[in-house]
């Protein structure tokens, strides 16, 4: 038996175990290729596999292999731990995450076991607990993410249309439904929440209404008329608010953290006006595009609702608003007052709560 044979006697016996799984190897059309060291899914989530590393391995092996890469799609790793600040950690987190439900990985490939961390973590949880492992001792984790043989396997994926992803996943979870074979423990059972907030940040600013801007230039003068003046368009950028939480809960990490998110909208805007608040506003300023530190004033308890208030004397809704918090709070304006506004959290467990209460409202969590 030839080596793409032997590959597709394994993928149906992986479709018999778990359908799903099975289902999301065929539907990104796998195939060898020598350019690959190992394994690894491509931007348009197609599956690349050496042929030489894959025969030299025994067959339950091999299964494990296909299961490994399905799974990366099946926990939508292509979506998830986004712009997050250690890269190299979110690595060694999606591969520790979805090798607990496998058996029969080759030599090399990490486990939750090497970092003595608990079994049914969420990817999420498991980047937490690898940021604290990195603090204390940062070459423990390169130097078993090194020796990963399956490294980078998936940081393609990352790079493409989520469409094409999200488009496997249902088709799979449908095709499994219909033969009455639910993937279950090979699931994570946890809500999914958005940490691409770069990206969330980029596209919600990028889609507000701009203006063209017309400006007489003699860099392009008439031909015919050598004294009249040409005529250039710019795209005029429009302003943006940025609502920031200083209230006694927001730590230092996290109101750092707020420097890095101001310096990415003012890039994306003509005037981005800062209002800090409490339970009240505390001040109002512009933001320069060289900002480098902030002066936080406030500290007390917290409510949002002032800033979403102060923030209509400067356009909003009309103008977007961005909002950076911890989520500690009691509770948000409507779901009405907050049209044309994203909600930037440094707390996880509180984005869930938000995203329950006010549905439909744009956040991201920075991680």
């Amino acid at each position: 038996m030839d080596a793409k044979e032997t590959v597709k006697e394994d993928l149906q016996d992986l479709i018999r175990h778990i359908p799903l799984l099975g289902f999301i190897v065929i539907k990104m059309d796998w195939s060898f290729d020598e350019n690959v060291p190992t394994a690894g899914i491509t931007k348009d989530f197609k599956l690349k596999i050496n042929k030489e590393f894959m025969m030299g391995l025994e067959k339950k092996q091999r299964v494990a292999i296909l299961k490994h890469e399905a799974l990366h799609v099946a926990h939508r790793h292509f979506e998830r731990l986004q712009d997050v600040q250690y890269p190299e950690v979110a690595e060694i987190a999606r591969e520790i995450s979805i090798n607990q439900y496998i058996d029969d990985l080759p030599k090399g490939c990490i486990t939750i076991d090497m970092f003595k961390l608990d079994k049914g973590l969420s990817l999420e949880n498991y980047y937490k607990e690898l940021v604290k492992t990195v603090k204390k001792n940062p070459m423990k984790i390169s130097a078993k993410g090194d020796e990963n043989p399956l490294k980078g396997d998936c940081e393609e994926m990352k790079k493409g249309v989520t469409t094409i992803g999200d488009s496997i996943c249902k088709d799979a979870e449908a095709y499994s439904k219909s033969i009455g074979k639910d993937a279950g423990e090979y699931l994570e059972k946890v809500e999914i929440i958005p940490t691409n907030y770069k990206a969330k940040i980029k596209k919600f600013v990028g889609s507000q209404p701009s203006a063209t801007k017309i400006k007489r230039t003699y860099s392009r003068r008439s031909k015919r008329f050598a004294h009249s003046p040409g005529v250039k368009k710019e795209l005029e950028l429009g302003d943006v608010i940025f609502g920031l939480d200083t209230s006694g809960s927001m730590d230092a990490k996290e109101l750092g953290g707020s420097i890095d998110v101001a310096k990415k909208i003012r890039h994306l805007c003509n005037n981005l006006i800062m209002i800090q608040g409490d339970t009240q506003v505390t001040e109002i300023k512009k933001v320069q595009k060289n900002i480098k530190d902030l002066e936080i004033k406030g500290r007390g308890g917290t409510d949002l609702r002032p800033i979403v208030e102060k923030a209509k004397e400067f356009g909003y809704p009309k103008t977007p608003l961005v909002m950076f918090t911890d989520g500690e709070i009691w509770d948000y304006p409507s779901k009405k007052e907050l049209k044309n506004s994203i909600w930037i959290f440094t707390n996880a467990d509180c984005a869930k709560s938000f995203s329950q209460k006010r549905p439909g409202i744009d956040f991201a969590v920075v991680l």
